[in-house]
C-alpha cells in the first residue's frame, strides 16, 4: 500500500504521526457533526478489536475480516499491533480486519472439544450424591414455597366458592320461603275458589230447579199424543172422526173415559214430508182444565194397545206427557245409557235400570250416571 508509513514502528504499537494526522483530519472544517461522532464509535471498536489482537500471532496480509458501517464514511485498515489509519472522503462502506487463522481455528477446536465433553462431564457432575443433596437443599424451600401458594390459592377459591354457595343457598332459601307464603295464599284463594264455585254450583242447581218447577206447572195440564191421522179420518168401529177435536173425543171414549174437559187441541210443529212412503203425523197437545185428568188419562194409555179395529188405528196412537225439550233429551240420553250398559258382556247378571224418580242410571243400587239438566 502506498500510502502506508515506512517508519519503524515504536514499542507501543502505534504508527508515528497518526495521532497528528487524525486530528488535524477531524479538526478540519469540513469534518461534519456525525461524522465526528461515528469516528469515535469506530475507534471504540478499534481499540476493543487491537486488545484482541495483541495475543495473537501476526497474520499475513490476505487474511481480512470485512465489517460494514452504517454509512460511507473512511477506510480503515488494521495490521497486528501495528494499526494504521487514514481517514479519507471516499465513498467506502467497508472496514478491512486482518485475524490470525491460527488462533482462530486453535479456538474454533477448544470450543469443539469443550462442547463435545460438555454432556459426559455434566452427567457425571449430576449423578453425585453431594449434587444430589445440594440440589435438594436448594429446590425443597423453592417447592415448599410452591406447595404453600398452591395450597393458599385452593383454599382462597374453596372459600370464595362455599362463600358464593352459601350466599346462592341463602338466596334459595329466601325464594323457597317466599314461594312458601305465595303458595299459601293461593291454597287460600282456592279455598275460597272451590266455596264460590260450590255456592254458584248449588245456586245454579237451585235455579235450575225453579225453572223446572215453572216449566213443569206451565206443562202440567197438557198432554202430548203421537199418531193421530191429520188429512184423514180416524175410525173406531162405525164411530168416525175427522176434526182434531173429534178424534180427540174418539180416542177418550175409547179409554172409558168420557166426562173430561178439554181447553184446547193444537197441532205442534210443521208438516212433515212422508218417510218410506207412510205419512208422518204431526203430534197434537191437548190441554185439560184439571191436571189430575191428566193422570187419569195417562194411566188407561195402555189401553189402546188392545183396541182391534179393521184399520187398527187407535192401536198406534201413543200418549205422553208434555215436558220441555231439554227434558226429554237428557231423559232420551240416560234411556239410550240403560240399553247401551245391558249390552256390555261385564254386566251380565247384573240390574242395569233408570231411576225415574232420582233420574239416574244404576247398576246393582250403583249410580253410573244421573240427570244433567243443560236447557235452562
Amino acid at each position: 500500500m502506498s500510502h502506508q508509513d515506512t517508519r519503524e514502528t515504536p514499542s507501543n504499537g502505534r504508527t508515528p504521526g497518526l495521532k497528528d494526522k487524525r486530528h488535524h483530519s477531524l479538526d478540519s472544517p469540513d469534518t461534519k457533526p456525525e461524522t465526528k461522532k461515528q469516528v469515535h464509535e469506530e475507534g471504540l471498536v478499534l481499540k476493543r478489536t487491537q486488545q484482541f489482537l495483541r495475543h495473537d500471532s501476526a497474520p499475513s496480509s490476505s487474511q481480512i475480516i470485512t465489517r460494514t458501517t452504517s454509512k460511507p464514511l473512511y477506510t480503515e485498515t488494521v495490521f497486528h499491533k501495528s494499526p494504521a489509519i487514514s481517514y479519507t472522503k471516499t465513498p467506502s462502506r467497508k472496514v478491512d480486519l486482518l485475524v490470525s487463522p491460527n488462533d482462530a481455528k486453535s479456538s474454533i477446536t477448544a470450543m469443539s472439544t469443550v462442547m463435545d465433553n460438555f454432556d459426559t462431564l455434566f452427567t457425571a457432575a449430576i449423578s453425585t450424591p453431594q449434587y444430589t443433596n445440594a440440589m435438594r437443599e436448594v429446590f425443597k424451600p423453592m417447592f415448599e414455597q410452591m406447595a404453600n401458594d398452591i395450597k393458599a390459592d385452593i383454599s382462597n377459591s374453596i372459600r370464595d366458592e362455599f362463600k358464593e354457595f352459601k350466599d346462592t343457598l341463602a338466596k334459595q332459601k329466601s325464594e323457597t320461603e317466599t314461594l312458601k307464603q305465595e303458595i299459601h295464599q293461593l291454597r287460600n284463594i282456592n279455598c275460597d275458589v272451590d266455596k264460590d264455585l260450590q255456592y254458584l254450583y248449588d245456586t245454579k242447581k237451585q235455579h235450575e230447579r225453579f225453572l223446572e218447577s215453572l216449566d213443569f206447572e206451565r206443562r202440567k195440564n197438557n198432554l202430548i199424543a203421537i199418531g193421530i191421522p191429520e188429512d184423514s179420518p180416524l175410525t173406531h168401529h162405525d164411530n168416525v172422526a175427522n176434526t182434531d177435536k173429534d178424534k180427540v173425543e174418539l180416542i177418550l171414549k175409547a179409554l172409558d173415559i168420557p166426562e173430561i174437559e178439554i181447553s184446547a187441541i193444537d197441532r205442534l210443529g210443521q208438516i212433515q214430508p212422508q218417510h218410506q212412503g207412510r205419512p208422518r203425523f204431526r203430534p197434537v197437545k191437548i190441554t185439560l182444565k184439571e191436571h189430575t185428568q191428566r193422570k187419569t188419562i195417562l194411566e188407561a194409555s195402555w189401553k189402546l194397545k188392545n183396541q182391534h179395529d179393521q184399520n187398527n188405528q187407535l192401536g198406534r196412537i201413543f200418549l205422553k206427557k208434555d215436558t220441555h225439550p231439554g227434558i226429554r233429551r237428557e231423559t232420551n240420553r240416560l234411556l239410550d245409557v240403560v240399553r247401551s250398559e245391558k249390552t256390555k258382556p261385564e254386566n251380565t247378571g247384573h240390574n242395569v235400570w233408570y231411576d225415574w224418580r232420582e233420574r239416574s242410571v244404576k247398576i246393582d243400587n250403583q249410580v253410573i250416571d244421573q240427570y244433567r239438566p243443560i236447557f235452562f
